[in-house]
């Protein structure tokens, strides 16, 4: 006869998968709170001993030992941990459109991110309006743009020229960067790949200060800021997996 006790009993591992399971549904929220209110119960009735001393280790890592109150510290490590995850935005899809070059090569596409759950193709701003857009999925969305601006960059000015290439970036968190990529040959903007370029340039504008020939307000362009920040400190990349 089964103990039941032991029956109830359920591996720290099954707790962590359905952590992360939660955490990137549209139910993540209440979901997680309420197994973690569970899992906190299990702990103060005493059942931790199918943790490993590798996974408390982990969860205190960086209290001393004289300091050391499991439950107390793997509530704060846990919690950090949920944080974490919880901050993190990725990108959703990238449109690029070639605006000078060859003809053949001047053409709208659309990336989408296949590891995001139900991501589908979206058209907005001037791809919205294209009458033939390529559209293509990938797991690897960065790697992919920059491949794809490495070939057209074949075709793009040497010596100091380039063609101006539009972007779109949408985040799944809703926000949205547009912008221009100056190619020059071999897919490059001043020397840097489009993951790079796009870095340089939302950390370059979260701290500039408010251009006064700006058409909308100073508050507006704080707001700005604050997304860009928000989107460079939680923005995760295929490396990041």
């Amino acid at each position: 006869m089964t103990d039941e006790k032991n029956s109830t009993e359920i591996d720290i591992d099954e707790h962590i998968e359905m952590w992360d399971d939660h955490l990137l549904s549209s139910q993540g929220c209440a979901d997680l709170t309420n197994a973690l209110i569970a899992e906190v119960k299990r702990l103060r009735d005493g059942i931790r001993s199918i943790l490993s001393d590798y996974d408390i280790t982990e969860l205190i890592r960086d209290v001393p030992q004289d300091e050391w109150n499991f439950e107390r510290h793997a509530l704060v490590r846990i919690n950090d941990i949920i944080n974490d995850k919880l901050n993190m935005v990725e990108i959703k899809q990238v449109s690029l459109w070639r605006a000078e070059g060859p003809n053949k090569e001047c053409y709208p596409i659309i990336f989408v991110n296949s590891n995001i759950d139900g991501n589908k193709c979206e058209y907005h701003s001037r791809w919205e309006k294209a009458i033939l857009v390529e559209e293509r999925t990938s797991k690897n969305i960065l790697q992919d743009v920059q491949k794809h601006l490495f070939e057209w960059g074949k075709t793009a000015p040497k010596n100091g020229g380039y063609d101006k290439t539009d972007f779109r970036v949408d985040f799944d968190n809703g926000f949205v960067y547009e912008g221009t990529f100056d190619m020059q040959f071999g897919g490059l903007d001043s020397g840097q790949n489009f993951t790079d370029s796009l870095r340089y340039r939302m950390t370059y504008y979260s701290n500039a200060k408010y251009p006064e020939w700006m058409s909308f307000s100073k508050e507006e362009w704080e707001e700005h800021q604050d997304n860009l920040k928000i989107i460079l400190e939680g923005w995760i990349t295929e490396h990041d997996r």
